[in-house]
């Protein structure tokens, strides 16, 4: 079962007991779909305390729905979740900095009060600078990014517009990301339809892609994705730019 509340007026409380069903999601959305077009931000409080299990016509429900939340990320910036249970805290720990439209803490059943105030404080909104430096390589078939901090939607088409560019000759790019810090995105870019198009153009036209930085698990990812497409892909840690850029422009002898 799920009930919703609007109490206090700027806090969305979910709350999730005994088994969730399909049409409790379909509730859940109509909630958040009224409070979208009522206020402009709110903070949303997700108690989980007294949840059990799940259907799977339920899950696929909310997987979807929360597919379509992506882009309006932004409207609730902090998110309260109510837990006892070792896993949804885990989850939470795992998607927060990823996330950075939503500030997710966690907390108690016994924490209730303090999980509302978390959530009815909302910080006021910021103006992010570029996370997205396009480099100036030298060599129109070279192309190279930093990225720092926080990616949003609009640092992404700063990626996307050269590479479209360059997909539009019938030569192979070589490509440079720099992870320089952190490890935070906008998810709305997953569902970016320039960005999956970028991503479908990108195979057969990228001969070498080197990866510098970021976490741990990327490097894995990296790997994993050179094994299956057609893509010279090489993880470099973050004091290994030069060897980066030696191994990129060694097939780029333009680019010295």
């Amino acid at each position: 079962m799920i009930k919703v509340a609007t109490s206090p007026a700027d806090v969305l409380v979910v709350e999730l007991s005994g088994t969730v069903e399909e049409s409790d999601v379909e509730t859940m959305e109509e909630a958040f779909e009224d409070k979208l077009d009522t206020d402009d931000r709110f903070g949303l409080v997700v108690d989980m305390s007294g949840w059990t299990d799940i259907t799977v016509d339920a899950l696929k429900e909310d997987a979807k729905f929360e597919f379509g939340l992506l882009s309006k990320l932004n409207r609730f910036p902090r998110m309260a979740l109510i837990s006892d249970k070792k896993f949804p805290r885990a989850m939470a720990k795992f998607f927060d900095p990823l996330v950075p439209a939503v500030e997710i803490r966690t907390f108690s059943s016994s924490e209730r009060d303090q999980a509302m105030a978390f959530a009815s404080e909302l910080p006021e909104p910021t103006t992010q600078k570029h996370g997205v430096t396009v480099l100036d390589t030298g060599n129109p078939r070279l192309l190279g990014f930093e990225i720092e901090g926080k990616l949003s939607k609009e640092d992404m088409q700063r990626v996307v517009e050269p590479l479209q560019h360059a997909f539009e000759s019938d030569e192979k790019i070589d490509l440079f990301v720099w992870w320089k810090s952190g490890f935070r995105f906008d998810p709305s870019i997953i569902a970016d339809a320039s960005v999956i198009s970028m991503k479908l153009s990108s195979i057969g036209h990228i001969r070498r892609y080197a990866v510098v930085g970021g976490p741990h698990w990327l490097k894995n990812m990296a790997l994993a994705m050179a094994s299956a497409l057609p893509v010279d892909m090489r993880a470099f840690g973050s004091d290994d730019v030069a060897e980066a850029w030696t191994w990129l422009k060694s097939a780029n002898p333009d680019s010295e």
